[in-house]
């Protein structure tokens, strides 16, 4: 239920978080397409590198070796998921950086 005793918001008030929203979504705009691109890319190189790990184990001529072939696998995808990481944590913070850094109003209304 509204309440009939609150004021108002100023109109030079709501102008101005209209920009700041607007500065908001235009650099989340920005980022939101590199971010897509690297995910696409990441998920392309893990595909890959499943695919390429699926045929060696059917090539394995022992358990031993499949063994081997598994551990090894599971060590390189660690490290380049956490390589991913690092990538996907590095854009978004510059997205982050860019939407909190103060910016000046392009247009005045």
């Amino acid at each position: 239920m509204t309440n009939i005793t609150e004021k108002p918001v100023p109109l030079s008030q709501a102008l101005e978080a209209s920009e700041t929203f607007g500065s908001i979504f235009e650099a989340m705009m920005r980022a939101g397409p590199e971010l897509s691109l690297k995910t696409i890319a990441a998920l392309q190189a893990n595909t890959e590198a499943h695919f390429s790990h699926f045929l060696a184990l059917i090539e394995a001529k022992s358990p031993l070796q499949a063994m081997e072939l598994q551990w090894r696998f599971l060590h390189k995808l660690v490290d380049v998921n956490v390589e991913h990481i690092r990538k996907f944590q590095a854009l978004t913070s510059e997205a982050v950086a860019d939407v909190s850094s103060p910016t000046t109003p392009s247009r005045r209304y």
